[in-house]
């Protein structure tokens, strides 16, 4: 089995250069060779609802989607906290186009693969304390949201507000990736995170993003974590082909 995984691309029309990011990972030929591509989240800077605009804001996303579902490779995307209430959108766009093999996650994805356990998901899920974050989280994933989302607040509405909070979140972070300590706390988080995961659901390999620190650490437990990071800094993507893994420059 050959699959790739990506996530926190926040790709955005007013950051051509994280458009570029995205389509040159659906047209690389190593993932054109994959029979599973696996999105985890944060794919988009925003994308919340069922908006037909975005088929027109993200028209070479959609049309690159296609072209790689019609070969016939399984394509799973995970929501994350910038992408989300995704599941009717994408219900539209492959009836419109009768696709049967591309898959919405709202949560994480236990898989076996090559006889070996997986465990997908965007990361929030796993990650230890947050707990102002997974309030947060817990409210804007909600039903009524939902409903709010999709038939109530209009979509330049949402998309300015989306937007805001982005710009709002990024000049906070903004310091943090050139934060050598910061950077090895987080990863330490993740991998004691990874290690609470694995006590519950023994896998052999997790594969997430959401830290924005790139890791791929074999536990002394006996799994692998696979972390690529915030793909627009790293510009990479994980690959994993017959038990191994590797990150591919893109």
């Amino acid at each position: 089995m050959k699959f790739c995984t990506i996530s926190d691309i926040h790709s955005h029309p007013l950051k051509p250069e994280y458009q570029d990011l995205l389509l040159r990972f659906l047209n690389h030929p190593e993932v054109k060779n994959c029979q599973k591509i696996f999105l985890l989240g944060d794919i988009f800077d925003v994308m919340v609802g069922h908006h037909l605009q975005y088929f027109k804001l993200y028209e070479s996303f959609f049309q690159s989607l296609k072209q790689l579902a019609e070969t016939g490779i399984e394509i799973h995307y995970f929501e994350g906290n910038h992408d989300f209430h995704l599941k009717k959108l994408f219900k539209t766009f492959c009836h419109n186009h009768k696709l049967k093999n591309i898959f919405i996650h709202t949560h994480h994805l236990v898989a076996h693969i090559d006889g070996k356990k997986f465990y997908f998901s965007h990361g929030d899920d796993i990650e230890v304390g947050k707990f102002r974050y997974k309030s947060y989280k817990l409210f804007i994933k909600s039903l009524p949201l939902e409903f709010v989302a999709n038939y109530v607040v209009p979509f330049k509405l949402l998309d300015w507000m989306g937007n805001t909070a982005s710009q709002n979140s990024k000049q906070q972070n903004h310091n943090r990736y050139n934060d050598a300590d910061f950077c090895e706390h987080t990863k330490n988080i993740f991998r004691f995170s990874a290690t609470k995961a694995y006590k519950k659901q023994h896998f052999d390999f997790l594969f997430c993003g959401h830290a924005h620190i790139s890791d791929l650490w074999n536990s002394p437990d006996g799994f692998t974590y696979v972390n690529g990071g915030p793909a627009f800094l790293t510009q990479q993507f994980s690959l994993y082909e017959n038990g191994r893994v590797q990150f591919i420059k893109l």
